[in-house]
C-alpha cells in the first residue's frame, strides 16, 4: 500500500460519511469523494481501539466506465469475487464495476489507499 493520504478533519468526516462498504455488497452501489484531484470509493475503516473514531479509512481510485482502460474486464460484485476465488484476479477491488448513487457507472481503477486525519497540535498548558 502507498503512503497514507493525510486530510484535514472536515474532509476526513466527508470521507467517513461516504463509506460504501455495505452498499457495495448489498446493491453494488456507492458514494464517491474527491481528494487531491482524484475520485475515490470508500471501502472500509479500522477502529482506533480507543473508541469514537477511526484510525484510518480505506478507499480506492475510481474512473467512469467510459474512460476506463485497465487490463481487467469490469465485473459487478459477485462476478468479481467469483474471479478472485477462482484465482483469476488479485484479492482487491480493482476492476470492480460499481454504480454511484447518481446512477453513473464507475470502475475501481487503483489499489487500496489509506486516508488518515491530519492531527492538529494542541496548545500546551504551562501553568
Amino acid at each position: 500500500m502507498s503512503s497514507p493520504i493525510y486530510v484535514p478533519e472536515p474532509k476526513y468526516r466527508e470521507i467517513d460519511r461516504a463509506n460504501s462498504c455495505m452498499s457495495i455488497i448489498d446493491h453494488g452501489t456507492c458514494k464517491t469523494v474527491h481528494c487531491n484531484n482524484a475520485e475515490y470509493v470508500i471501502t472500509g475503516a479500522m477502529g482506533s481501539g480507543g473508541g469514537g473514531d477511526w484510525a484510518c479509512i480505506w478507499g480506492a481510485k475510481v474512473v467512469d466506465l467510459s474512460v476506463y482502460n485497465g487490463e481487467l474486464i469490469p465485473l459487478k460484485y459477485n462476478a468479481h469475487w467469483d474471479e478472485v476465488r477462482a484465482g483469476n484476479r488479485e484479492r482487491a477491488y480493482a476492476g470492480m464495476l460499481l454504480v454511484t448513487k447518481g446512477k453513473r457507472q464507475i470502475v475501481v481503477e487503483g489499489p487500496q489507499v489509506e486516508f488518515r486525519k491530519l492531527e492538529v497540535g494542541k496548545q500546551l498548558t504551562l501553568f
